[in-house]
């Protein structure tokens, strides 16, 4: 595969930043750590392509200010708080594939594939809101897995983990996200610097 490299421009509004870039040569994993909210919130706004009035990220040859819909295509965001659905583990990944515009059977084929391939069959008739949250991010990352992304963000996927759950969701996001896809933006509150940490401060 080769690297992915994103830079990311966000130009004076008050609480933002006047610029940032971040250039990455290669796929992994890279935690960001920004200790002002809203800071970090419009850079994750940015990154996903909710905001682009004030900014442009560019992945690959795509960005948000030329090919939104194409750039959009191309990212995703777990966020434990909208990890809530009352659909079952099942249900919820053939929805979320039907949503992307991706779900036929072969894409129900590889969830089954891949629920079993992780030890998660047993859950698959439960409700996602009822598993524990080392598996609610487990199933969300088979999710994204299945749109073929090229950029993972994740907000605070790590805040309510034990170290051992932690290295769970790294080796398995390495697996599902990195090595078959490109880059995880993990934007947490505590760095991990065996991960590799962005410190991005106020301004």
């Amino acid at each position: 595969m080769e690297g992915i490299a994103i830079r990311i421009e966000l130009n004076g509004k008050e609480n933002e930043y006047g610029s940032c870039s971040l250039e990455l040569s290669d796929s992994g994993i890279v935690q960001i750590v920004c200790e002002n909210a809203k800071q970090r919130a419009a850079l994750i706004a940015l990154i996903t392509g909710v905001q682009v009035e004030d900014g442009i990220c560019q992945l690959g040859d795509t960005s948000t200010r030329d090919q939104l819909k194409q750039y959009k295509r191309k990212v995703d965001m777990i966020d434990m708080d909208r990890l809530d659905s009352t659909l079952n583990v099942k249900r919820y990944l053939a929805f979320y594939a039907m949503v992307a515009g991706i779900y036929d059977e072969s894409v129900q084929e590889e969830i089954d594939k891949q629920l079993v391939g992780e030890g998660l069959e047993h859950l698959s008739e439960t409700a996602l809101n009822e598993i524990e949250p080392l598996n609610k991010i487990k199933v969300r990352a088979v999710a994204s897995s299945l749109k073929h992304i090229q950029c993972l963000v994740g907000r605070d996927l790590l805040t309510e983990l034990t170290r051992e759950q932690q290295d769970v969701v790294l080796t398995f996001l390495k697996e599902h996200i990195v090595k078959k896809q490109g880059l995880c933006l993990l934007f947490e509150q505590e760095p991990r610097e065996d991960i590799g940490e962005i410190r991005v401060l106020s301004a």
